[in-house]
């Protein structure tokens, strides 16, 4: 069964994950096994960045007990890479060994097969200044590069997805809902114009950016 993402009004859009609105992915379905506050943010970095392993099993069996819960079964786990650099600097890759718990657990098997390509940094590290760098040097097309459509896209794209967290929790800001709106027009303005000059780039950063075609 596919679970599509269906058009949405701003109100509707401001109840979502920031991370799923206007954009689309080559999965069915993301399900978050907990909720993610402070004692479960102590949990996650103990085990990244305290190297903490032996969470593992904690969280594996909340896991579980979450895939039992919504019946969900699967044929083969995947799980998401570091970069080479920072798991030669921290040791190991925290989602690996989640994942081959997980399969030991559930006798499925763990595929190795997704590689990543750039060695960006953690942005919760980053001040403002430094993401919106970061989200050029992303996405710039030479070396110059900070106005590009695609620059222009990533970087309302971000701003849209911290507006609509902002407006979640101050429903009553109208200042900013208004901002928000005038940001999605913008950014359809550019992916129109870029659709127009040239069909492959709009492609490659509506894919690059997870954005709804």
């Amino acid at each position: 069964m596919n679970y599509i993402i269906e058009d949405v009004s701003v109100v509707d859009t401001l109840e979502k994950c920031k991370e799923c609105i206007n954009k689309s992915y080559y999965f069915d379905k993301a399900i978050g096994c907990i909720e993610y506050d402070n004692l479960s943010k102590k949990i996650v970095f103990g085990l990244k960045y305290h190297k903490k392993t032996f969470m593992k099993s904690h969280m594996v069996e909340i896991m579980i007990d979450k895939l039992s819960i919504e019946n969900i079964n699967f044929d083969y786990i995947l799980y998401v890479p570091l970069h080479k650099k920072r798991e030669r600097k921290r040791g190991f890759n925290q989602s690996k060994i989640i994942a081959n718990q997980l399969g030991k657990e559930l006798g499925v098997e763990v595929l190795d097969i997704l590689e990543r390509s750039k060695n960006t940094r953690r942005l919760f590290e980053l001040d403002e200044k430094e993401r919106k760098q970061e989200l050029i040097n992303l996405y710039k097309r030479e070396e110059n590069d900070t106005g590009s459509p695609e620059v222009q896209i990533a970087l309302l794209t971000e701003r849209i997805s911290e507006l609509t967290e902002h407006l979640k929790a101050h429903k009553n800001d109208n200042h900013s809902r208004r901002g928000l709106l005038k940001m999605i027009g913008k950014r359809r303005n550019l992916l129109n114009y870029l659709a127009e000059k040239d069909i492959n780039r709009y492609r490659e950063i509506v894919k690059k950016l997870n954005l709804r075609k």
